[in-house]
């Protein structure tokens, strides 16, 4: 039920995907989820998020690669995206001026190599990939989404890549 009451408030407050009428989809949720994070609402990111939640960065230099094992731990993997983490950050929230720099979709169809291979390994997993142009940068996502309409989808797994674009 709170789980419920708190999905309402934040597709109010971020609104929903206008691709999409009727019932919340998994992108919505997705899209909402990534509100939260943007924000730094550790309490909302977890209600959304399937445990063990894993976030893993295709570079060299990891950052806030890691696992979280509960409801509990996700505050130190939020507050790690928003202190070292920061141009992903920042690009999320300019994503909200300009909401046609992000891209969610289904699938995996979309996703590079690199994310593919971060993927490896995951299975019964249905995916959402998305794309985030920043200002130089371009980031690519997998989100791997976990549940059914009954118990509820939420994220399990956050892949990112990034590469430089010419402005």
């Amino acid at each position: 039920m709170i789980r419920a009451a708190l999905l309402f408030g934040l597709l109010l407050a971020y609104g929903a995907d206008p691709e999409h009428e009727g019932k919340g989809t998994t992108v919505d949720m997705t899209l909402t989820w990534l509100g939260a994070l943007t924000d730094g609402r550790a309490i909302a990111v977890a209600a959304f998020t399937a445990f063990p939640f894993s976030y893993r960065e295709s570079w060299s230099k990891k950052r806030c690669s890691r696992s979280v094992a509960n409801a509990d731990a996700i505050g130190a993997w939020v507050d790690c995206t928003h202190e070292r983490e920061s141009r992903l950050i920042q690009e999320l929230r300019a994503a909200r001026r300009d909401p046609g720099r992000l891209r969610l979709s289904p699938g995996l169809n979309a996703a590079s190599k690199r994310l593919r291979a971060l993927a490896q390994g995951a299975t019964n997993k249905a995916w959402i990939n998305g794309s985030l142009k920043g200002d130089g940068v371009k980031y690519e996502f997998l989100f791997a989404i976990s549940g059914n309409d009954v118990s509820g989808r939420r994220v399990s797994a956050m892949l990112v890549d990034s590469s430089l674009e010419p402005r």
